[in-house]
């Protein structure tokens, strides 16, 4: 088969094999130029045709004789299987998960955190009101109100998201406690106007 030479913006030929080895070496053709056999169609420097010498011999343990009698190279073009990269397919998003049993213990610490929260602002909204009694400290009543209103809030909490019936319990106490001081807390200040 024929090869044709495409150098300096030029298609040239058909030459025969011994015709370009002789261009070679007198410095016609350089093994930069491409070169293309005939009715292939894809152009590839002269160089795989015609290896430089010092692959010579690795060359030569890679190639086969076809049906043809045409010695052909085989897996010596690096771009023979290059296919060009794609860009990587967009995964959704997918935010960090965590075991169920986790998720529960998770809830669980949660859930206790909030009782204990309710059952000491309930007991603190108590002692404030207990406080608030004395005669001259009427005003300390006012206090009970972000107090109580914390624990209500953090005991209805619990009491719907828990299981437990410790921390349920431990947050009903808290809102029980919580109710009775506004409650005795409201009646003080609009019986002694918050001084008497």
């Amino acid at each position: 088969m024929s090869l044709y030479i495409f150098k300096e913006g030029q298609q040239l030929g058909p030459y025969d094999d011994d015709a370009v080895l002789q261009s070679l070496r007198n410095g016609a053709f350089t093994h930069a130029d491409l070169a293309s056999r005939e009715g292939q169609g894809d152009w590839r420097p002269l160089s795989f045709y015609f290896p430089l010498p010092e692959h010579q011999a690795q060359q030569e343990a890679k190639t086969d004789i076809f049906q043809t009698g045409q010695a052909q190279q085989r897996d010596t073009d690096p771009f023979q299987y290059y296919q060009p990269p794609t860009a990587a397919p967009m995964a959704a998003y997918q935010p960090p998960t965590m075991p169920a049993n986790m998720i529960g213990d998770a809830n669980e610490k949660q859930n206790e955190s909030l009782a204990m929260a309710s059952w000491g602002l309930g007991i603190a909204a108590m002692c404030v009101m207990l406080v608030g009694l004395i005669p001259c400290l009427g005003a300390l009543n006012y206090i009970n109100f972000p107090l109580g209103l914390g624990a209500i809030i953090t005991g209805a909490i619990v009491m719907s998201q828990s299981l437990n019936e410790k921390w349920r319990s431990k947050a009903q106490l808290g809102l029980i406690l919580a109710v009775i001081a506004i409650v005795i807390g409201v009646i003080r200040l609009i019986m002694g106007c918050g001084v008497v």
